[in-house]
């Protein structure tokens, strides 16, 4: 798998005051192994649709970016947002190629398997949950203490105690700012499910 790139704050900071940037395609060649490989390793039968689905994924880039803000002290957090962009476009792509695939065989009104709804929501629930946790992390307007505090929990797995103890914040804090953190990445996770197709 490609290295990841080293995320480029002026990059960044140029796309997002111009759309039209020349930069754009100093992006795309940037990131466009890295998003290949993701594709090649969580979805291998969409291969083929690789380049299309990383356009569409710099597209939605292009519209998200001027309300996304980088922040140094989250280091990689653009690769895990483009990333849960991708993976989001991709969730979509499988959607689409089932609802063809039923369409063609004559069979989009048959009954579906049991549970075969529940799974793919799931599915669904988890993808956009990922892109949402990205989201709260990126938000400048989440106190910088409480954004480390949500990563270290929900990304890294790392004990409520440890993070309490290492960033000067009580027990009981932790969890409030868990609990209220998560609360708000699952608003935006239940908007981007009322959004898919």
């Amino acid at each position: 798998m490609p290295q990841l790139p080293k995320t480029s704050v002026s990059l960044i900071m140029a796309i997002s005051s111009d759309p039209g940037s020349r930069r754009w395609k100093e992006m795309y060649d940037r990131y466009r192994e890295p998003l290949r490989s993701f594709l090649q390793a969580r979805f291998p039968s969409l291969g083929n649709d690789a380049d299309d689905l990383i356009q569409e994924t710099m597209a939605a880039l292009a519209r998200q970016l001027p309300n996304w803000r980088y922040s140094p002290d989250e280091n990689g957090s653009f690769h895990c947002y483009l990333a849960g962009i991708l993976k989001y476009k991709a969730m979509d792509a499988l959607r689409r190629r089932e609802r063809d695939s039923r369409i063609k065989k004559g069979l989009e009104n048959a009954a579906e398997p049991p549970g075969g709804d529940e799974r793919e929501d799931d599915e669904w629930l988890a993808s956009a949950m990922e892109l949402a946790i990205g989201e709260v992390l990126s938000d400048e307007s989440v106190n910088s203490v409480h954004r480390n505090v949500f990563r270290r929990l929900a990304l890294q797995n790392e004990s409520p105690e440890k993070v309490a103890k290492e960033l000067g914040v009580t027990r009981a804090n932790v969890d409030v700012i868990k609990s209220r953190l998560i609360a708000r990445a699952a608003k935006i996770a239940q908007r981007l499910c009322l959004e898919r197709p």
